[in-house]
């Protein structure tokens, strides 16, 4: 199981965050098809937003990538 190693401030809830840009739809994901695509409408939503905007979330631009797939990748497995 992997965690989100983030410096989120309180009140910002990041599996909340990738539930509102892409809301999970199937309950089964053969081959991660639909996780992997989650992953990239996270990571482009994430990535349009302003530095500013990222930094209220507690991310760096940096983070991004690593942040979309560790947020929705730690849903499956549980």
């Amino acid at each position: 199981m992997t965690t989100v190693s983030t410096n989120l401030p309180r009140g910002v809830d990041l599996r909340a965050l990738v539930n509102a840009i892409a809301p999970k739809r199937f309950m089964r994901d053969p081959f991660g098809l639909f996780s992997g695509y989650r992953a990239y409408l996270v990571h482009t939503d994430l990535s349009a937003k302003s530095d500013d905007e990222l930094q209220a979330l507690g991310l760096a631009r940096k983070d991004v990538p690593r942040v979309a797939m560790e947020a929705v990748f730690e849903e499956r497995d549980r």
